[in-house]
């Protein structure tokens, strides 16, 4: 990277992601390919885990979930993300890291505004149930009970995990307290001025206040 405040955030990005394989998929007893959820999900988790470090501003987390949703946007081989983890090694273009990010986003803002729980929830989840030395299972059957096993994640699996809707997370950012805002043709998502009580809790959770939180634990 040129600048050197870059390059420490690629390495950390790289590194926050690559100790997530330490448990997931490396210590699970799930077989086949389903790259959608270690990879994709693993990239989101990364991602929200550099903001709640304070190694990454949310700014940077809301940057990186658009120009996710744009590479989505663009795919012209529109297959599910079950194919695409599939086809990952074949030359396709599976785009199983941008769009499995995405839909790893919706199911966390569905479960923390629905529920107490949130994703990393059904890591553990996961990991508790189909730890090795556990009998092997299909890593896709396994995982999409799981998520299937939650009411509120029951659309976003049926929509874009299985199927491949375009994703539509307008309602989603705005319960969230985040619009979509274009300035001399440039898209930004950005956090509203004006939050009800509901958003600002949503926002906290997803580490929008890390940084301060971090600040007054130094002093």
């Amino acid at each position: 990277m040129p600048f050197k405040t870059l390059s420490r955030q690629r390495l950390h990005e790289q590194l926050r992601h690559e100790i997530f394989h330490f448990w997931i998929p490396n210590n699970l007893a799930l077989t086949g390919n389903y790259a959608w959820f270690y990879e994709g999900f693993a990239v989101y988790q990364s991602l929200k885990a550099g903001v709640q470090m304070n190694q990454i501003r949310f700014e940077d987390f809301l940057d990186t979930l658009l120009e996710a949703y744009r590479t989505d946007s663009f795919q012209t081989q529109k297959i599910s993300l079950i194919a695409a983890s599939k086809n990952r090694w074949n030359g396709a273009n599976s785009n199983i890291y941008a769009r499995g990010m995405l839909v790893a986003f919706l199911c966390d803002i569905a479960l923390l505004r629905e529920s107490k729980r949130e994703l990393a929830d059904i890591f553990r989840q996961i990991l508790k149930t189909h730890r090795l030395p556990n009998k092997p299972q299909d890593g896709n059957i396994a995982v999409l009970d799981v998520l299937g096993s939650y009411t509120n994640l029951q659309p976003i699996v049926e929509k874009y995990i299985k199927g491949m809707e375009k994703i539509n997370w307008r309602t989603d950012l705005e319960s969230i307290g985040v619009e979509i805002s274009e300035t001399d043709s440039v898209v930004k998502l950005e956090v509203k001025a004006k939050l009800n009580r509901r958003q600002k809790d949503l926002l906290d959770r997803l580490g929008y206040n890390s940084w301060r939180k971090i600040a007054e634990k130094a002093k």
